[in-house]
């Protein structure tokens, strides 16, 4: 989907450049290069699509994703409402502020293909790797 691709530097100048953003990998790509003066501190950057939406929060192709790091809080056992069986909760403390639980068996399989997400900070991928 287009996008314009915002970096607003040294304070206050704003360069807007068009650019691709795919939804579901959450990523922007051909971000069309401009010269942007005699900048050198980028102090913030974000997308703004056509309905005037902002998203603070993606990938840029060939770079590597944010991730958040976390640490566990504790386990809890509590009962799937669909199943109704047994599942152990592993409570996790977010960097960014926010604690969540995540099926301990996500966590227990420790695959690379199945990563876990953060509910509140717009689907940036979890470090679990030293729960």
């Amino acid at each position: 989907m287009k996008a314009n691709y915002v970096s607003v530097w040294d304070g206050g100048t704003k360069i807007v450049t068009p650019c691709e953003y795919d939804l579901e990998t959450q990523t922007v790509s051909n971000i069309e290069k401009v010269d942007g003066g005699d900048v050198d501190v980028l102090d913030d950057s974000y997308l703004e699509f056509p309905d005037g939406t902002i998203l603070r929060k993606f990938n840029i192709e060939g770079e590597e994703p944010e991730k958040i790091k976390c640490k566990q809080v504790g386990t809890v056992l509590m009962c799937d409402p669909d199943t109704h069986n047994d599942v152990h909760v592993t409570i996790i403390k977010l960097e960014t502020g926010g604690m969540m639980g995540v099926d301990t068996s996500f966590l227990e399989n420790g695959d690379e293909d199945d990563p876990v997400y953060s509910v509140f900070d717009k689907g940036i991928e979890i470090d679990t790797s030293e729960l």
